[in-house]
């Protein structure tokens, strides 16, 4: 019997190629890893538009929670009044939104007379309609979505109350 001749170099590494290139293992976990940076950053722009509606939504809350404050006592006086209305809203939003900004203002005025006026002057000192706005910048998670969604930041809750 003879002795079966050796294999060429080539013709192994030839059919170690072909062997490797019908083997589909790994392939999944390859496309994996190319389409995983996508997802990621689609995720956290998704993370960030929730987070932003819901801190809007707390803003909101809050000035509502100052808008019925005003409601409840609408003879007091404007100044007295936009003070407290801040404060509440303040206070009904976490402590560490260090870097919140509350502005209260009346838009329009109940005059003597029973006309109405956008400005306050000796005879026109009753608020009618007051504006209360709640803003705080929003923090991004995502290192895309500042740029694709600038409009996220500042978030603001607003409410108009009408006291008489």
């Amino acid at each position: 019997m003879a002795a079966a001749a050796p294999i060429p170099a080539t013709r192994r590494a030839r059919d170690r190629l072909a062997r490797s290139l019908r083997d589909r293992r790994g392939v999944s976990a390859l496309e994996f890893a190319a389409i995983l940076p996508f997802l990621i950053v689609l995720f956290l722009g998704a993370f960030d538009i929730g987070n932003a509606f819901q801190q809007g939504i707390r803003l909101e809350a809050a000035a509502r929670a100052g808008a019925q404050a005003a409601f409840a006592n609408p003879s007091a006086d404007s100044s007295g009044k936009l003070a407290h209305v801040e404060t509440l809203v303040k206070n009904n939003l976490p402590a560490d939104w260090t870097d919140l900004t509350v502005s209260a203002r009346v838009t329009l005025y109940r005059c003597d007379n029973g006309t109405d006026s956008t400005s306050r002057s000796s005879t026109c000192t009753t608020p009618k309609r007051i504006e209360i706005t709640a803003s705080r910048p929003f923090t991004f998670v995502g290192p895309l979505t500042e740029y694709m969604l600038p409009f996220l930041s500042p978030v603001r809750g607003n409410v108009e109350v009408r006291l008489m």
